[in-house]
């Protein structure tokens, strides 16, 4: 899981052709001198995954109230033929909180062996 304070995660997946895909981000932000988990009751958030220069892939995420969200990619998806052709490329998770907020919360790279 890739954990964030106060800036925008970042990390690293490998995902498994057959396998369920996962990438989590835990969100801390700074209260009175400590970090404390991010409070995202009312929040959504969404997964997108880039490869070859397109948004080929969307998902909605879980934002669980303790700062955490959960992006899932089930195994029928990563064995896809949309895919097949996209063994590496970027990914992001956007978040939407009260008031109309848009923030990226966590972004990084991913390969599909």
């Amino acid at each position: 899981m890739t954990t964030i304070a106060d800036e925008v995660a970042e990390g690293t997946f490998e995902f498994f052709r057959g396998g369920d895909g996962k990438i989590a981000v835990e969100w801390h932000e700074k209260i009175d001198g400590s970090y404390e988990p991010k409070d995202l009751s009312g929040w959504s958030a969404t997964l997108q995954m880039e490869s070859l220069g397109e948004v080929f892939y969307q998902a909605e995420c879980v934002c669980c109230p303790k700062g955490v969200i959960v992006a899932k990619i089930p195994a029928s998806v990563i064995q896809s033929g949309e895919w097949g052709s996209r063994l590496d490329g970027t990914w992001r998770i956007i978040g939407y909180g009260p008031e109309e907020r848009q923030e990226v919360i966590g972004m990084g790279y991913y390969t599909i062996r």
